[in-house]
């Protein structure tokens, strides 16, 4: 099955899914500094770094499942 990921961070949840036999197929995250690490640990997933309210959900492939994030507090 396929999950898109919202509010994705590092990819936290993504590798969850991920070890439980899913294929991310997509994630969306704006914060540049979590962005860079999420390419470094998941090459093949596509990453669109840019504001959610900005991305047009018409422009995504589909997904069978839609994971998200939490604000991660410092």
């Amino acid at each position: 099955m396929k999950v898109g990921s919202l509010f994705s961070g590092i990819g936290g949840i993504d590798l969850g899914f991920m070890q439980a036999g899913f294929e991310v197929a997509w994630a969306i995250e704006s914060n540049h500094a979590s962005c860079e690490t999420y390419r470094a640990n998941f090459r093949g997933t596509v990453l669109i770094e840019q504001d959610i309210r900005k991305v047009n959900a018409e422009d995504l492939p589909p997904v069978d499942v839609i994971a998200a994030g939490f604000p991660c507090q410092a």
